[in-house]
């Protein structure tokens, strides 16, 4: 997986300011959220890192691709679990996690929206969320809702933090790899996540 992660940054940072670095960004978003087991901040980070003018466009263009990605997983576990779905995330070594999610969404509606929101936003897996989702038919208005709002949430903090912070967050990436980055931005969602819970 890190491999794939720096295989994937190195040409986005290549491609950063060409129309097919979008293409790339949408296409991994897509995929990371249906299946592929690689952050899509891969290819978002070093595209926002390379203009400012570049962020926006980006937000958008990964909230939109990641929900249908998303709305991919949920087709996927809803009507592909057994030929599909529950192979891949056998092989992905995942199928239990899975589980835990549906457990806890069949449950409870108002959790399940939370569980999905929390995979949408923070660094837990969300195709994972997703194909749980589809496969107990959770509401798909309020999938969707949810899934917007979480993973534009998401796109945007990145954003916030590379229209600030873009010249010394290059300089951090430089010296220390873009999964450094990456772990920085996870620790400081998890930690706005549990500050908003404890207070």
């Amino acid at each position: 997986m890190s491999l794939g992660f720096q295989t994937l940054y190195d040409r986005a940072e290549k491609a950063a300011g060409s129309r097919s670095a979008l293409w790339l960004l949408g296409g991994v978003s897509f995929a990371e959220s249906a299946f592929l087991p690689v952050p899509v901040e891969a290819v978002s980070i070093p595209i926002m890192l390379s203009s400012k003018r570049r962020i926006p466009t980006v937000i958008i263009i990964g909230a939109l691709t990641s929900v249908l990605g998303g709305l991919l997983g949920y087709l996927l576990g809803w009507l592909f679990y057994e030929a599909f779905a529950g192979p891949l995330l056998g092989l992905l070594g995942v199928a239990e996690d899975v589980q835990g999610f549906t457990e806890r969404m069949q449950a409870n509606q108002t959790a399940g929206a939370w569980l999905i929101f929390l995979g949408a936003v923070t660094p837990i897996p969300f195709k994972l969320v997703c194909i749980g989702a589809g496969m107990i038919k959770f509401n798909l208005p309020l999938f969707l809702a949810v899934a917007m709002t979480g993973r534009t949430l998401r796109f945007l903090g990145v954003g916030l933090v590379f229209w600030y912070l873009g010249e010394p967050a290059k300089r951090l990436i430089k010296r220390s790899g873009p999964w450094t980055t990456l772990l920085l931005f996870a620790v400081v969602i998890v930690g706005f996540l549990g500050a908003g819970y404890l207070l």
